[in-house]
């Protein structure tokens, strides 16, 4: 396609070898993403492009600019397009690295709480639990006696800050 179109352009309208890289090139970026449609785009820039001399009159020189300006626009937006997609691409990516990290994390948190948990509670025979029961009861009843509400408050204290640390909570 390139050689024929080529030699069509150079016998007919002679351009130049670099103009019709540049009108070439312009065509295959636009179409990079719509690949079907390469030959369309060139063929509608190229007729505009050629249809029109910018030395004949100021409003076919007007008309040429309109193509030109047509076809940096196009090129404009396709590559802000291709910019947008590849950083939200590279975005999406990072937060999905970021939370399977997290979650990993805080899986990984959670399942050592929960084992030590678990072995402070597995560790502790049923006469021993029966044992510490027994004292909290015989030193809270002993304390009640003898204690005003602030050595009240601060016992139960004392003693659920241990219950949880048994617990492992």
């Amino acid at each position: 396609m390139f050689a024929d179109t080529y030699i069509y352009l150079i016998k007919d309208r002679g351009i130049s070898l670099s103009e019709y890289f540049n009108i070439y090139s312009s065509c295959i970026f636009i179409s990079s993403f719509h690949i079907l449609y390469f030959g369309v785009y060139l063929s509608i820039y190229l007729s505009i492009y050629l249809s029109v001399s910018p030395e004949t009159s100021p409003r076919r020189k007007a008309t040429h600019n309109a193509a030109d300006a047509a076809a940096n626009y196009i090129r404009w937006f396709q590559e802000t397009m291709a910019e947008k997609t590849a950083r939200n691409a590279a975005k999406s990516a990072a937060t999905f690295i970021r939370r399977s990290h997290e979650s990993k994390a805080e899986k990984t948190a959670r399942q050592a709480s929960e084992t030590a948990a678990t072995s402070a509670i597995v560790s502790e025979s049923s006469a021993q639990k029966r044992t510490r029961w027994q004292r909290d009861a015989i030193s809270t009843s002993a304390a009640r006696a003898v204690e005003g509400r602030t050595e009240r408050l601060e016992r139960l204290q004392t003693v659920n800050q241990r219950h949880h640390a048994q617990r492992g909570l």
